[in-house]
């Protein structure tokens, strides 16, 4: 029993927290600012999209970039926290493939 459980253990480890980005999807450096591009978005508000990618507050993903999730979302979806090389920033799901 004990050997099962440090197999299993091993298999899930493996995977916790392993993603890559989707390319053409958006990133923020706050939940804030990642919240606010979702609103200009449905607002058809280009102009303000534009210029959060143009201070860089916020960013085009590139696709397959590997990175580590810190937090998932809530039950029905929403912002999730993801790292790279110890910058955090914040995706919709859509913007992450996990495995």
């Amino acid at each position: 029993m004990r050997g099962f459980f440090l197999i299993f253990l091993m298999v899930f480890a493996c995977n916790v927290g392993a993603a890559e980005t989707v390319g053409g999807k958006y990133g923020c450096l706050t939940k804030g600012w990642f919240e606010d591009i979702i609103k200009f978005v449905a607002a058809d508000d280009m102009g303000s999209l534009q210029a959060y990618l143009d201070s860089r507050k916020c960013f085009a993903l590139k696709d397959g970039v590997k990175v580590t999730i810190i937090e998932y979302p809530g039950m029905f979806g929403g912002v999730w926290e993801v790292a790279y090389n110890g910058q955090k920033f914040f995706v919709q799901r859509e913007g992450i493939r996990d495995y």
